[in-house]
């Protein structure tokens, strides 16, 4: 059993802490079909996937299977409190995925006939490419374009702020049935080659700086093209390339956002510290 999702961020603006702890495991001398385990937590749910995958196609330059299609089962509770009450609310739902390298396409259908509060039907596709432009300096941009249908709970909107959207904007900003999200980063090296040991915890391999922008909107409407509404904001970060306890590699971040066009009273620096890549 591998540790394959590790991502743990806190938002300075909303003093939120949230995570994303994933497990997987193969059976030996296989590498096409695989299990995942996972559990997270945020500020309005808690809950866990279990997911079965089929990973096939050959591979890609960093030795990842080109193409994987997988289905899942969700569980989650909805409360600000981790522990579970009476009056909690949950959502029971299937998940379909496909990934071909770095793009993505996933649906996900919830009903009450599964036991679950909420019937919605959801989906997305995320495109996500980085492109080497020089030694060690790169360009990495996303678009995400969502749907939905049905009654989606508040947790489940899409949301267009946070580390994993828009960062010059709180999660709690905007959030819809529907968005469409695009974000261009610069990546460039800063240190490089070099292994600090920082107490045998953490060893740092190598400091990238990133410059980027965001812009994008959500909506309860369909449309979600309607360029005069979108938001935008740009920003900068550090990207520290680590061994986590000497054998976990892993991407330490601080990124620092502003939004763009905003009146003075909202035009904030929105600080975000994480481990993982943006995108």
């Amino acid at each position: 059993m591998l540790l394959d999702r590790f991502r743990i961020s806190y938002d300075f603006q909303s003093h939120q802490l949230e995570f994303d702890i994933g497990a997987s495991t193969t059976r030996i001398y296989d590498d096409h079909h695989f299990f995942v385990f996972n559990v997270f937590h945020n500020e309005e749910a808690d809950g866990a996937n279990f997911e079965y995958g089929y990973n096939f196609g050959g591979y890609n330059g960093e030795d990842k299977p080109l193409h994987t299609i997988s289905t899942k089962l969700i569980f989650e509770k909805l409360s600000e409190k981790f522990a579970a009450t009476k009056d909690d609310e949950y959502i029971n739902a299937f998940g379909l995925s496909y990934r071909y390298d770095t793009y993505r396409t996933s649906v996900e259908y919830a009903d009450k006939f599964l036991n679950g509060d909420y019937s919605y039907f959801k989906g997305f596709i995320d495109l996500r490419k980085e492109i080497r432009i020089a030694n060690k300096h790169s360009i990495a941009g996303r678009a995400l374009i969502g749907q939905s249908e049905g009654g989606l709970p508040e947790h489940t909107k899409f949301l267009l702020g946070g580390i994993q959207g828009m960062r010059g904007y709180t999660k709690a900003d905007y959030k819809g049935n529907n968005i469409s999200l695009f974000s261009l980063e610069y990546r460039f090296p800063i240190i490089y080659d070099h292994d600090l040991n920082l107490l045998s915890l953490i060893i740092v391999h190598a400091a990238q700086g990133a410059v980027f922008a965001d812009t994008g909107m959500v909506s309860d409407k369909r449309d979600t093209f309607r360029f005069k509404d979108y938001k935008t904001d740009i920003g900068t970060g550090l990207r520290f390339h680590v061994d986590l306890f000497g054998i976990y590699p892993g991407i330490g971040r601080i990124d620092f956002a502003i939004p763009i066009g905003e009146t003075e009273k909202s035009r904030n620096v929105h600080v975000y510290l994480s481990i993982g890549q943006s995108f």
